[in-house]
């Protein structure tokens, strides 16, 4: 009973659980704040920190190639989602999400659903499929943009960006979703730390 006790109060403090007096304990719902200031990590140079305008670009399946095959826990082969998003930040697009996630958790998606969603993607997760986002890993690269991405960014074919490879993790460190994000970082850097928006 210690154990688990001390489990909840552990999740407690990392807020991924709430406790209300008198009702009970529950887990932390994915709201535009908690997005912005657990899971988004790109802000200004000079630390201001603002929600992204979400555009949904393309939807599709494809099948696991071998990279995620080993960040998904998937068999090889196996079908995924793909998306892609274009984020903007201070009017101008900033940042090129690519989104894998396996089909047999998100059976029902829909592009129709993808593009009428009123909130997070990870509240939709939560809400849709039960899936809820705990924590994620994240690994840092720079690269250049090939001629889509620059097209798509507006900047010119080989301008450095910041390669973010993210896997998204459930209860029991339960893969749920591979992104492979791409930053411009002239105006714009990632920042692991969280801050508040000025």
């Amino acid at each position: 009973m210690g154990t688990l006790r001390k489990a909840v109060d552990e999740l407690s403090g990392e807020g991924f659980l709430v406790r209300h007096q008198g009702l009970g304990t529950f887990v932390a719902t994915h709201n535009q704040d908690r997005y912005l200031f657990s899971f988004f990590h790109v802000v200004r140079q000079d630390g201001y920190k603002e929600y992204p305008k979400v555009e949904l670009l393309e939807v599709g399946y494809v099948k696991a190639d071998s990279h995620a095959v080993m960040m998904l826990g998937v068999d090889p082969g196996s079908r995924l989602m793909r998306f892609v998003n274009r984020l903007s930040l201070g009017g101008a697009p900033i940042v090129l999400d690519e989104i894998l996630l396996p089909e047999s958790l998100f059976r029902g998606l829909t592009e129709q659903k993808l593009r009428e969603r009123s909130a997070t993607l990870y509240q939709l997760y939560q809400d849709a499929f039960g899936i809820t986002v705990i924590s994620t890993r994240e690994r840092l690269r720079a690269v250049k943009a090939d001629p889509l991405k620059a097209r798509l960014l507006g900047v010119m074919d080989g301008e450095p960006l910041l390669q973010v490879i993210r896997v998204a993790l459930s209860f029991k460190e339960q893969p749920v979703e591979l992104r492979y994000s791409y930053v411009l970082t002239s105006k714009y850097e990632y920042s692991s730390e969280p801050m508040g928006a000025s």
